[in-house]
């Protein structure tokens, strides 16, 4: 096994690494997404915040205007995700902070991040694939199905569902996580640097013969 090299940076690359860790622990008590709906009734609109652990803000507003176009309740999205969320980021916060103490084998210590960076696409296409679920499935014997075709409510950007305006984007979790892989990723990045810096100035002399001394023939002085 190849032996550690001393970085001085040592100590900022592990802070850097834990700090990360109570980023993602954080984020469970943040909000991932949030979702403005502008309805007619509602002038400032009412807003959706979406955490690992469900649905809160308007929820209760929305579902109401969501019954007359045969949605579903947003309380039944993702009841299995809901479940494993805080026990899931709990593990991917404990890899980050093992990763603070593990440096070889170098790949597993890369491995280590990489749960925080699975939580940025995982969450929002599992995201999305309840909003598709929920949009393109309506009751067709809710009061208002006939004015609404199934549809995808957008998950970036702004949208338009019957009368209803929608606009989505992340927020404070969802950057919280953000910041902690990018924190990961130049912690991880910095040692490896640093080990190559290492290398460069302290390689390994080729092994040298001890120099002989020549003898001077001897010449027999024949009397």
């Amino acid at each position: 096994m190849k032996s550690v090299k001393h970085c001085s940076g040592e100590f900022a690359n592990k802070a850097m690494l834990w700090f990360a860790s109570l980023l993602v622990v954080a984020s469970i008590f943040l909000p991932y997404w949030k979702i403005h709906i502008i309805a007619p009734q509602y002038p400032k609109g009412l807003n959706v915040y979406v955490h690992v652990v469900g649905a809160r803000g308007d929820v209760r507003e929305v579902d109401g205007l969501n019954h007359y176009i045969g949605m579903r309740p947003l309380d039944e999205a993702a009841p299995f995700e809901r479940k494993i969320a805080v026990p899931g980021l709990s593990l991917v916060a404990l890899a980050l902070a093992t990763a603070a103490f593990v440096r070889r084998p170098r790949w597993f210590s890369w491995f280590l991040i990489v749960p925080t960076l699975a939580v940025l696409v995982v969450f929002p296409a599992d995201l999305y694939y309840w909003l598709r679920e929920f949009g393109l499935n309506l009751d067709p014997k809710a009061p208002l199905s006939a004015m609404v075709k199934p549809f995808v409510p957008p998950i970036f950007g702004s949208g338009k569902i019957a009368q209803f305006g929608v606009v989505s984007w992340p927020t404070w979790g969802y950057f919280a996580v953000m910041l902690a892989g990018v924190l990961a990723i130049v912690a991880q990045r910095r040692r490896a640097l640093c080990e190559q810096r290492a290398s460069q100035r302290s390689p390994v002399e080729p092994a040298t013969e001890a120099p002989t001394t020549p003898t001077r023939p001897t010449i027999a002085a024949a009397r």
